[in-house]
């Protein structure tokens, strides 16, 4: 996801939807991944992670032929 730019101390709203095609539910956990492998690349630790993204909907139980629209807000600081 793409938040362009967001000033320190504002606020950036994005939505996805997640969907269940499948004629049983399943069980959601929504979790923010580094996916650089740059040589030299410290990733953030989690905790931080979890202070400038905040998630509408972390986990639960998407029942069948149903969908969820989960907002991710982005808050750098």
């Amino acid at each position: 996801m793409n938040f362009g730019t967001v000033k320190i101390s504002e606020q950036k709203k994005l939505q996805f939807k997640l969907k269940n095609t499948a004629n049983c539910a399943f069980f959601i956990d929504v979790r923010f991944q580094n996916n650089r492998f740059e040589e030299g690349y410290s990733p953030p630790s989690e905790s931080h992670l979890m202070n400038v993204f905040g998630l509408d909907f972390k986990e639960g139980t998407l029942p069948a032929n149903s969908e969820i629209t989960v907002g991710i807000a982005f808050n750098p600081t």
